[in-house]
């Protein structure tokens, strides 16, 4: 007779391998934007209870964008969006989200698992940027109700640098 204790901790040892993303899934999806391919990201930081990743990506002409990456499809009823700060000498001087921006691919919808702002030009000295990230619970745009909320650190697209700002 086999013993059920072990029967079960085989299936949930399955199941939550099921659930959690492997770090190749995540990383494939690191950055990836339409206007033109793949930047490691500067900075990343989980979305609360590690349901996505938000990334501040920097390309090789210094362009800046942010990412924000679901490790499972949106579900019904909820939204999701990122927004890119420009920071100059320290002061908010822009914003830029997936939505309603040139360069961006909409808000994340029930279903998908992604979006990411227009690339900004970002070579300036004193020049930060920071990503935040959003899900929400109702129907776009509706942000009463924050379920999940990320933020990278403020780095600069001049020097790499990056720090908790």
């Amino acid at each position: 007779m086999r013993k059920p204790g072990i029967f079960l901790a085989a299936l949930a040892m399955v199941i939550g391998s099921l659930a959690v993303p492997t770090t190749a899934a995540a990383a494939s999806n690191n950055c990836n934007h339409e206007q033109g391919g793949v930047a490691l990201p500067r900075s990343a930081d989980s979305l609360e209870g590690g349901i996505g990743s938000v990334q501040l990506c920097i390309d090789s002409s210094k362009r800046v964008w942010a990412y924000v990456v679901l490790y499972q499809p949106m579900p019904a009823g909820r939204w999701g969006n990122v927004w890119l700060r420009r920071y100059y000498e320290g002061f908010l001087t822009g914003e830029f989200s997936c939505n309603g921006e040139p360069g961006g691919n909409g808000y994340v919808k029930p279903g998908q698992t992604r979006c990411w702002t227009p690339k900004v030009a970002g070579s300036e000295a004193n020049v930060e940027f920071k990503a935040l990230s959003w899900v929400y619970r109702g129907t776009y745009p509706n942000e009463d109700w924050s379920v999940a909320f990320g933020m990278t650190l403020a780095c600069s697209a001049a020097t790499g640098a990056c720090r908790d700002a």
